[in-house]
């Protein structure tokens, strides 16, 4: 993941399992990416990075199509996003940046994650100008450990953020432990 682009990207009606594997060392700066650029040509950061692309307004078949990952056993440790110019619509999230579609996560260890601004290690975004293609976030006895956000505001969260309205997080018997916001320790979530 050493290459500031992080280390997967998963689009539209993709459906990945992932068992037991490391995302490490993803380095992203985040450039600007615009709503129709190529996410395969900016730098996104997030070590696990997902959007619906092609959303034309048209809440048709586009509001069904976004992607689904399944976690299970893996470890993200280390990856760091830092924003460099711009708006930054789909930047953050050291670990995992959800635009649009769903994670569900299990015994999964998030370590020493770093966001430069006030996405944390997870960030949910999805879309107000699309309802059906909300973020959602199922975690089941994960853990967050040394998660780091610097140049927060009042609104930033070093282990989760939410960024839009319309996405869902459930948590089950999970650990947050030592995930600090400019040096206070406040806002993990």
């Amino acid at each position: 993941g050493d290459d500031n682009y992080g280390i997967l990207n998963v689009v539209d009606r993709a459906r990945v399992h992932i068992n037991d594997v490391t995302f490490a060392n993803a380095k992203g700066n985040a450039a600007d990416a615009g709503d129709n650029a190529d996410i395969h040509t900016e730098k996104i950061g997030a070590a696990l990075w997902m959007k619906q692309k092609g959303l034309d307004g048209d809440e048709g078949d586009d509001a069904k199509a976004a992607p689904r990952v399944w976690l299970t056993h893996c470890v993200f440790d280390g990856n760091k996003t830092a924003t460099t110019s711009g708006s930054h619509k789909y930047e953050g999230g050291s670990a995992i940046n959800i635009v649009h579609g769903a994670v569900y996560a299990d015994q999964c260890i998030f370590k020493n994650n770093y966001d430069n601004t006030r996405n944390g290690c997870v960030k949910m975004s999805g879309a107000n100008d699309y309802p059906n293609n909300p973020a959602y976030l199922f975690l089941n006895a994960c853990s967050f450990t040394d998660n780091t956000v610097k140049n927060a505001n009042t609104s930033a969260g070093a282990v989760i953020r939410q960024n839009r309205k319309g996405g869902l997080l459930g948590m089950y018997n999970c650990t947050l432990y030592n995930n600090v916001v400019n040096g206070t320790g406040k806002h993990a979530i």
